[in-house]
């Protein structure tokens, strides 16, 4: 049976660097059956910019807060307006036709 690649998210392994920084780098890495070169090249990759990407994170967090507020106001109008214009069509086809006048229509 062959091996299939995996896959680690960010989050996984940012706390796996960190369980090996603590717990040591052989018991982690049995733990989790990643390669020792896999794991420094994490440690090496993320521990510059780990600083930097939490900051980032931090500001996008803010601003996709912003955005999805933003976006539940302009649904919110969207709907009212939509039900404003069912309302609106309904009472036109509750108002009988206008009485036209001989000779025109």
């Amino acid at each position: 049976m062959a091996k299939h690649r995996r896959s680690f998210p960010l989050e996984e392994k940012l706390r796996i660097i960190q369980e090996a920084a603590e717990k040591g780098i052989a018991v982690t890495r049995q733990k989790y059956g990643i390669a020792h070169s896999v794991l420094l090249r994490w440690r090496n990759t993320y521990k510059n910019g780990l600083p930097q990407w939490q900051e980032n994170f931090s500001q996008m967090e803010s601003e996709l807060n912003t955005v999805r507020e933003e976006n539940r106001r302009l649904k919110k109008i969207v709907a009212d307006q939509v039900l404003e214009l069912q309302i609106k069509s309904e009472l036109l086809q509750k108002v009988d036709p206008p009485i036209t006048r001989r000779g025109y229509s």
